[in-house]
């Protein structure tokens, strides 16, 4: 199903939650898993909380990020758009942009929602819970995307 549509390149994980939502669930049910093995003194309510409230911010960050970044796509006089000659490496590209990105948003925003009550260990936590969360829906991703081959 994702192979006939055409989306700019580093749309491709937000493509793989729409399409594959169970594996975007997925992904954050990860993300609270490992904060919550991280940040094992936290209440799990306030873990939930604090993981959906960073995550909403890196999405909409990612989402126009990705809007700005090369598309891969080219002009095709026959067919409009099309997918170009890098569209596949953009693609794989973007998986690691889009980690770096949330990184660098959830990091910050977990301190600022925790400025009043600090977490101990806010960096290994952001940074472990968006590589399992990524690893999820990567392989998610994959999968669900090669059995409609």
């Amino acid at each position: 199903m994702v192979a006939d549509l055409i989306f700019p390149a580093f749309f491709t994980p937000y493509v793989a939650m729409v399409f594959y939502p169970i594996a975007g669930l997925a992904g954050l049910i990860a993300e609270v898993v490992v904060y919550r093995l991280v940040l094992i003194e936290e209440r799990l309510s306030r873990v939930l909380w604090l993981a959906l409230a960073v995550n909403a911010v890196s999405s909409l960050l990612g989402v126009v990020l990705a809007g700005v970044l090369p598309s891969g796509l080219i002009a095709n006089q026959n067919e409009g758009l099309i997918a170009g000659p890098l569209f596949g490496r953009f693609a794989i590209a973007s998986w690691f942009v889009l980690f770096l990105l949330s990184v660098a948003t959830e990091y910050p925003m977990l301190l600022l929602l925790t400025r009043r009550r600090p977490l101990a260990k806010p960096f290994l936590a952001v940074c472990l819970a968006n590589i399992a969360s990524y690893l999820v829906l990567a392989a998610s991703f994959i999968v669900l995307s090669s059995r409609g081959r």
